[in-house]
């Protein structure tokens, strides 16, 4: 009884930004599914029900046991971070079945929907569904965003965001592994002017002849790549 009260509610209200109907047709589409749920998770999250035109009359599905499965997995095959959505099944006699869809409003990065092209993120304005731009996506990650700060910090953030859309096409990566790739980009530049200015001969530390001026350089990166090692451990620790 209160399902039915529930759907009741909803069929009063008009499509929106939280409210989509969609008939059983959506069902044989993964892609438009997911595109709809995503878009959901990455406005403010929303309820798509299935069985419902968008006159608002019930279409008459018949519901079938194995399309609760079928919808959780495209939930989790076709979307990056996968989605967790409630499920509901309402009956309403003589007129059919309605699926309820609820997708919660994401609470870290966005989610994609995967396609052979590459991942596509969707959003919900107004009643409609439209593509996010990079710029948005740069703007609204949440969890991931690197902060531009002072000095050389700068360039951490400028190398780290070409990495994150040039390699992975989006912003949502594990951040641990990511940093530790960052780390070991950092112990690479230690350990470069260390190569130069050092080297071990017959168990012995010896320093190669170089002309002075060369070791001002390889001093001055080998002071700065340990100055940011330091920071990069102390903010990595602080935020793990």
């Amino acid at each position: 009884m209160h399902a039915t009260s529930e759907l009741s509610d909803l069929l009063k209200q008009n499509e929106g930004l939280t409210l989509e109907f969609k008939d059983s047709r959506i069902l044989s589409d993964p892609f438009k599914l997911a595109r709809s749920m995503t878009a959901f998770a990455n406005a403010e999250g929303g309820s798509l029900m299935v069985g419902v035109r968008d006159d608002k009359s019930i279409e008459g599905m018949k519901a079938k046991k194995q399309h609760e499965e079928y919808i959780m997995n495209i939930a989790s095959d076709w979307c990056d971070p996968r989605l967790s959505p409630q499920f509901q099944e309402i009956n309403l006699p003589e007129k059919g079945d309605v699926y309820v869809i609820k997708v919660p409003e994401r609470q870290g990065p966005f989610h994609a929907v995967k396609t052979k092209d590459g991942y596509k993120f969707f959003t919900r304005v107004g009643s409609t569904i439209r593509e996010l731009t990079p710029s948005e996506l740069s703007r609204g990650e949440r969890g991931v965003e690197i902060e531009v700060e002072k000095g050389f910090e700068r360039f951490w953030c400028w190398l780290g965001k070409k990495i994150l859309l040039k390699f992975y096409g989006k912003l949502d990566v594990n951040m641990i592994r990511f940093k530790m790739i960052l780390g070991v980009l950092i112990f690479i530049l230690i350990a470069i002017p260390i190569l130069f200015m050092f080297r071990i001969e017959n168990g012995r530390i010896a320093i190669p002849t170089y002309p002075a001026w060369a070791y001002y350089p390889l001093a001055i990166s080998l002071v700065l790549a340990c100055m940011h090692a330091y920071n990069f451990i102390d903010k990595f620790c602080s935020e793990s």
